[in-house]
């Protein structure tokens, strides 16, 4: 993305976010923007935010999930994946199962 339009687009988002600081696609749109800029350590928090306002969004975690790959890859660094780890030790919840599939 050009400097110029990137700019205006983060402006944009900035101007959305003033008038509505709960919109979950604001801090989408930034954290997007930023990853067509190559920052993806810097797109995380957008990203995390409109997740904590949007947990059902499979296309942010898609987002969401190419910024952690990608600043994992670029920083060489376990510790940038840490914040994804509570996203994948939620308790199991089974009680959909009948029991013709449980052991006895």
């Amino acid at each position: 993305m050009p400097i110029k339009k990137a700019d205006t687009a983060i402006m944009r988002f900035n101007q959305a976010w003033l008038f509505d600081s709960l919109n979950a696609d604001t801090y989408w749109g930034l954290g997007n923007v930023l990853i067509m800029q190559g920052k993806f350590k810097e797109s995380l928090p957008y990203f995390e935010k409109s997740a904590r306002l949007k947990p059902g969004n499979s296309r942010l975690l898609q987002d969401m999930s190419t910024s952690y790959g990608n600043a994992f890859l670029k920083l060489k660094t376990k510790n940038i994946l840490m914040p994804l780890l509570p996203r994948f030790m939620m308790p199991l919840n089974l009680s959909h199962v009948t029991r013709a599939y449980l052991p006895s």
